[in-house]
């Protein structure tokens, strides 16, 4: 199971954020109050919670 990631942010999108770890992208499903205020290009530390289902597997973040 995944419990956090720390890497940087790539992309900022309305409803996600791509984020980069050793090489590989996650999309990390966020709110937008979360979204605000984390800036491209900058070093993020972000707890996951998994959300695994037959027709989806999702990653949310929250910060704190």
């Amino acid at each position: 199971m995944i419990g956090s990631l720390r890497g940087r942010i790539l992309e900022l999108h309305p409803t996600h954020i791509l984020l980069e770890v050793a090489g590989v992208g996650y999309r990390v499903r966020a709110t937008p109050n979360m979204i605000a205020e984390l800036e491209t290009n900058s070093d993020v530390f972000v707890y996951v919670y998994e959300h695994i289902r037959e027709d989806s597997y999702d990653l949310f973040g929250f910060l704190k």
